[in-house]
This record gives C-alpha cells, sequence and structure tokens, in this order.
C-alpha cells in the first residue's frame, strides 16, 4: 500500500516496509515530498523517532524547526508554513507533556489544512510521542517489588494461549518499569522506601462517579500504593469501609496482564477489611477466535470452538489461582457478550452494542454493587476494550443514580492504550544505557514491536518474528491526512 492510500483509510495499522509482508499490513515511506518537523528542543524528534526519520529521509526533505520558547508568537509559525507550503508537517502528539504543545498542534493543524484546501493539494500529519511523560494529579501508582513481579509473571504465564502466541507479559514487564521510572519521585516520598527496591508499577486514572452518574476526575493528589501498604492505605480513594472490586475484562486474560499487581493487593484488602468486601472479575467475551498456539496444539489437538472457551477459561482461573486467589474467593464470571462477533477491527461501532447485552452488563453489575471499580481506558484501541469501557461505564452511572452513592472508578492501561498507527521496526537501541531516559526508550522500542505486531497483523493472530519484521524494537507514530475532505481518527476508527 503506498502512502497516500493509507493516509486516507482511518482506522488501519501497518508496519513501514520496503518489502511486502506475508500477512502483515504494511506501507511503504512517502518519496519525493518536503516535510516540516516542528520539535519544542532541538534533537528531541531524533531521541524518539531517530530511526523513522532515517528512513523518511532517504528519498523525502526533512527541514526541522525547533520553538523550545513558550513566549515566542506562534503567529511565526504560521507564517512560516504558508511561505514553505510543505506538503508534511511532523509535529509532537496532542498528550505531549508539554501544554506548550497543544498550541503548536493546533495551529500547524489548522495551518495544513487551510494550504489543502487552497493549492488543492493532499497533505500529510505525522505526530510522534514522548514515552517520557510526567505524572499528573489523578493517577495512582501502585508500584511492586522484583519479587511481586514474578508473582505476576507467573500468573500472566497460566495464560499460555496468548503468551505463546504474542508476549504479552514481557509487554506488562516492560511497561511496568517504565512507570516506575517516571514515577519514582513518588518512591523517594514513601518513608523507608527506595526505587531500587520498587522497580515495577502499574498505572491507573482515578475518576469518581457522584449521586447523579456524572464522571468526574478524582480531585487529589497523585496517590501511591505498595504492597506492604495495609488496609486502610489510600482512605482518600477508596474510603474505609468494605471495598466491594469490581474488575471489568474484555477478554479472560486482560485481568491479570493489566492489573495482577493491584489485584492481588486488592485480595488481601478484602481479605483484611472484611465486613462485606469482595473482589469479583466479570470476563466480557469468549475470546474464541484467538489462534491457538503450536505447542499447544501439539498436547491436545484439535479443539472445537466451546472446548477453546472453556479451555481459556480454565486458564484465567488458574491465574487468579496464582495471584493468590485460592487463599481468599475471588468470584470469576464469563458473560461470553455477542458483541464479540459484532465489533469490527478496523471500523468497530459502539452502537451495534444490543439493548440486551447492555442489560446484562447492568444486571451483574447490580448484583456486586460496586464502589471501587476497575475499568479498560477509554483510549484504549482494541475494539472490544472500548466496548467493554462503554458498557461498564452506562452501567456504573445507572447504579450511581439508583444508588444515590458515589463510585470509584480507575481506568487501567492496556497494550492497546496508544494513538499510534505506524510503527517502523530497528535493531535494538545500541549505545549502553546509562541513564533513565535511555532505558525508558529502550523499554518502549521493545513494548511498541510487540505490539506493533499484533496490531499490523490482526487481533488473536500469530504476528511474525522480530527478524521478519525488520528489528527487535519499534518507533510508532500516528500518520493521517490533513486534506479537509479526508480527516482523521486517532482511536483506530473507533
Amino acid at each position: 500500500m503506498d502512502f497516500n492510500s493509507f493516509i486516507s483509510k482511518p482506522g488501519k495499522f501497518c508496519v513501514l516496509s520496503e518489502k511486502k509482508l506475508e500477512k502483515v499490513n504494511t506501507v511503504s515511506f512517502p518519496k519525493k515530498l518536503r516535510f516540516a518537523l516542528i520539535e519544542l528542543n532541538r534533537g528531541e524528534a531524533n531521541l524518539f523517532i531517530g530511526n523513522f526519520l532515517d528512513g523518511l529521509e532517504r528519498d523525502n526533505k526533512v527541514s526541522r524547526w525547533t520553538i523550545g520558547n513558550e513566549n515566542e508568537p506562534l503567529e511565526e509559525l504560521k507564517n512560516r508554513l504558508r511561505k514553505v507550503n510543505p506538503d508534511g508537517v511532523i509535529i509532537p502528539g496532542e498528550d505531549y507533556p508539554s501544554p506548550f504543545s497543544q498550541r503548536i498542534h493546533q495551529i500547524s493543524t489548522e495551518t495544513m489544512k487551510a494550504l489543502s484546501r487552497e493549492t488543492e493539494s493532499d497533505k500529510i500529519g505525522i505526530r510522534y510521542f514522548s514515552p517520557i511523560f510526567d505524572i499528573t494529579p489523578g493517577q495512582l501508582y501502585y508500584f511492586l517489588t522484583e519479587q511481586r513481579m514474578s508473582v505476576k509473571q507467573k500468573a500472566m504465564s497460566a495464560h499460555r494461549s496468548q503468551i505463546e502466541r504474542t508476549p504479552f507479559d514481557k509487554v506488562a514487564k516492560s511497561s511496568n518499569r517504565i512507570n516506575a521510572i517516571l514515577a519514582e519521585g513518588l518512591i523517594e516520598n514513601k518513608e523507608g522506601s527506595s526505587k531500587q527496591e520498587w522497580r515495577y508499577a502499574e498505572k491507573y486514572y482515578i475518576f469518581k462517579i457522584d449521586e447523579r452518574g456524572d464522571f468526574y476526575p478524582f480531585e487529589s493528589k497523585t496517590q501511591a500504593l505498595f504492597e506492604r501498604d495495609g488496609p486502610f492505605a489510600a482512605e482518600t480513594v477508596l474510603g474505609k469501609g468494605p471495598i466491594r472490586t469490581l474488575f471489568a475484562s474484555p477478554h479472560p486474560d486482560d485481568d491479570v496482564i493489566a492489573s495482577g499487581g493491584i489485584l492481588r493487593w486488592l485480595m488481601k484488602i478484602a481479605e483484611q477489611r472484611g465486613n462485606g468486601s469482595t473482589l469479583n472479575s466479570l470476563v466480557f467475551t469468549a475470546a474464541y477466535r484467538t489462534k491457538i498456539p503450536s505447542s499447544i496444539h501439539a498436547e491436545r489437538g484439535h479443539f472445537a470452538e466451546e472446548e477453546w472457551v472453556v479451555y481459556k477459561e480454565n486458564e484465567a482461573r488458574e491465574a487468579i489461582r496464582r495471584l493468590g486467589g485460592n487463599q481468599l474467593k475471588v468470584d470469576i464470571q464469563f458473560l461470553k457478550l455477542p458483541f464479540y462477533d459484532t465489533m469490527k477491527e478496523e471500523k468497530p461501532d459502539i452502537r451495534s452494542i444490543s439493548e440486551k447485552e447492555k442489560e446484562i452488563v447492568y444486571r451483574r453489575f447490580k448484583e456486586i454493587s460496586p464502589n471501587l471499580a476497575i475499568i479498560p481506558h477509554p483510549d484504549d484501541l482494541h475494539p472490544d476494550h472500548r466496548a467493554t469501557w462503554q458498557l461498564s461505564r452506562q452501567a456504573l452511572a445507572r447504579i450511581a443514580r439508583e444508588e444515590k452513592k458515589p463510585i470509584v472508578v480507575l481506568y487501567y492501561l492496556s497494550p492497546w492504550s496508544i494513538k499510534a498507527n505506524l510503527f517502523y521496526y530497528h535493531g535494538p537501541v545500541k549505545q549502553e544505557i546509562k541513564d533513565r531516559i535511555s532505558e525508558i526508550i529502550d523499554l518502549s522500542g521493545e513494548v511498541m514491536a510487540i505490539i506493533g505486531s499484533e496490531l499490523c497483523t490482526g487481533f488473536g493472530q500469530k504476528p511474525l518474528s522480530s527478524e521478519e519484521l525488520g528489528g527487535e524494537r519499534a518507533e510508532a507514530v500516528y500518520a493521517y491526512s490533513l486534506s479537509p475532505l479526508v480527516g482523521e481518527s486517532i482511536e483506530g476508527g473507533v
């Protein structure tokens, strides 16, 4: 697929490659175009997408503009873009850590769209992202030691049907390490703790639903939880009484992959607080289309669809048991909702969810009557995760209104909580990892390589190896059309 065709079809994910790869969506670099690369600090983009830029510059001209002073009039950027009239802009993503980048993004986008109309030519936008985000109020970090991370990995290893196809246990470990590095200031503020001890962290976004059913960000300082914290830790978030936790898992493996650490802690807290504290995991879909790994095929032979569903359910029960669920009863329910068969990958439509499915979810949520719900992040690219978020949000708001009670909601970040559609593969970082930034960039490249292989092959399929894709690391960007008639979809078409 050529580049212009790719950006005119929002919702696709592709590997950037000059050769066509079997069973993988690929797109080649554009050629003979002029790009304006806009940076906040000189050389910053090279740090995050240097290999991608090297590939782009082979057959295109890239002019680098640095706009690092927030006091500079951005009107000059607009005038310069109009004067140069480039074919495309490469700009910081909207969720880049600097608020100033949002103004750069807005002005660049508006100017390029105007130029597209005036010159009747196609214009390209490419967003790059920094994995080095600042922590902000309203986030919750659950920290794990090396030992506790090994417990989480042991639980994840129960999902052989998933990790022998795509190593999401490695994605979880690397992502949790990145979180801990970024939030190490929270560790230093914790008496008797050190960043050498707490090397991993799961990150959540805290929201609260009020008695009217309205969602709003939790107005609190950033919270930090540790394995050794007692039953009344984080009282400002979780309250003092019994905790009735509901975890919304789109597929049988999402609970331990995204939240194995905090789920283990909540098991202990429920046991300590008692008085009606419960922990419930609701698995929304059967996920039976996942390709069966050859190792399981060799052991078990052919699976009928119903047998494969039961196999994956047993994996989910075993994963919870390995977290500690054999010591405290954890209720796992498998809803097997039919939206798994109706949501389309490239253009998922939440409106296709039936009223019957909404009512099933509401009734199960109502039975649990949670005061803490852990649900997917709304930016998640996976269509099943998006549907789970939507169904959960609606059910929780309805319950909060009916029962006249607030509910704390944690949005968890799955591997699909990214905003990218192009992945450029390369070798590992060559220089020695000497500081936190280089470690984050190397780990991020590892994560993007695994996620990109799944997105560009298709959910549930067996991805190509890193050698076949072009390297052990990948840089990710979001490419889109700035032609007014095409538009864009930053959420993968959702």
